[in-house]
């Protein structure tokens, strides 16, 4: 059984400077805690350099995570760390809204930059990409 996240594959960007969002309900993991499945609308919002990801790949990195137990805090960071790795982005923000569990709606909200200092990060979770 394959253990290792699988790597998202790029395509060449040949567009003017854009922001960039890719949207999906199919996201699923497990909790770690209860062994339940945690449902998510996924959101990642980017600007491209040099490379987009394929669609497929990315569709067939996020079905990988279906029976992972992994805390949604986590989820997103690896998302985003991931979307770094393969796409290099010159800024990214993942966000996951979490589907009501116990009584509590969660989102979840990460933010990179190519400057990636601290007040950049707290900008772009304040104001978005742009």
């Amino acid at each position: 059984i394959k253990t290792e996240r699988p790597a998202l594959r790029v395509q060449r960007f040949y567009g003017k400077p854009s922001v960039i969002t890719y949207e999906t309900n199919e996201l699923t993991a497990v909790c770690p805690m209860t062994g339940l499945p945690d449902y998510y609308t996924l959101r990642i919002i980017y600007v491209p350099d040099k490379y987009i990801p394929e669609l497929k790949s990315l569709k067939y990195y996020l079905l990988w995570y279906r029976d992972k137990p992994v805390f949604h805090e986590h989820l997103a960071t690896m998302i985003l760390e991931d979307f770094i790795k393969y796409v290099k982005p010159t800024r990214a923000i993942v966000e996951l809204d979490v589907n009501i569990r116990g009584g509590i709606k969660t989102k979840v909200r990460v933010a990179w930059c190519i400057k990636n200092s601290y007040y950049h990060v707290l900008k772009y979770l304040d104001e978005g990409l742009v």
